[in-house]
């Protein structure tokens, strides 16, 4: 999507302006986004903030100074075909993603604890920035988990009593106990066993009602 001219080229070789710019910060991070699923969330949050320190540069007076002394006038869409190599729908969408941790940054707190609390709790979750932005637009449907419709019954003790992250157990609508955070360390199998049978017993006097 870069088709730039020479001038442009060279004028985004300056160190200064790829400084300005964050350039290589931002290319660097766009490989990371491809390359590393597992963070994705992380970096695309980094990305943002970078896109969005970049582009505040280039709307200034002090960029657009830059720009017109080297006889190049650009507006927002070359700035983001051109310096980012990106489109119209993915620039817009990163800079909504930045200005909700600039303006709202509980939300993605809020929203990474609840993402953490769900892994916590033996869920698959996709943290995801298009999430995140249905989120601050009220708009989520807590679509981020894939297995909660699954739980009936949970068993949990809070962390500090049995380890960090604490440790729960989960009746599914299966029939099937899932537990979470690793084994109970230092509690009997016989133990667990009658908590099995309990919620067991919950679940079937539940569907009986």
């Amino acid at each position: 999507m870069r088709n730039l001219l020479e001038i442009e080229s060279d004028f985004l070789t300056s160190s200064e302006v790829r400084g300005h710019l964050n350039l290589s910060r931002i290319d660097a991070l766009a490989q990371d986004i491809k390359d590393k699923r597992k963070s994705q969330f992380e970096t695309s949050l980094k990305y943002a903030k970078l896109v969005n320190t970049g582009f505040e540069w280039f709307k200034s007076e002090e960029g657009q100074r830059q720009f017109q002394d080297n006889g190049i006038t650009w507006s927002t869409e070359d700035f983001y075909k051109k310096a980012l190599g990106i489109s119209k729908a993915h620039f817009y969408r990163v800079m909504k993603v930045a200005k909700v941790q600039i303006e709202s940054p509980e939300i993605v707190s809020q929203y990474k604890r609840q993402c953490t609390q769900a892994e916590n709790n033996g869920e698959t979750v996709e943290r995801s920035v298009a999430e995140l932005i249905k989120i601050a637009n009220g708009t989520s449907t807590g679509g981020n988990t894939s297995s909660q419709s699954e739980t009936m019954i949970s068993f949990s003790i809070k962390k500090g009593i049995m380890g960090e992250k604490g440790k729960s157990i989960r009746y599914l609508t299966t029939g099937e106990c899932k537990e979470c955070n690793t084994a109970f360390s230092g509690v009997s199998e016989s133990a667990i066993r009658e908590l099995y049978n309990v919620l067991a017993k919950i679940s079937s006097e539940l569907r009986n009602d």
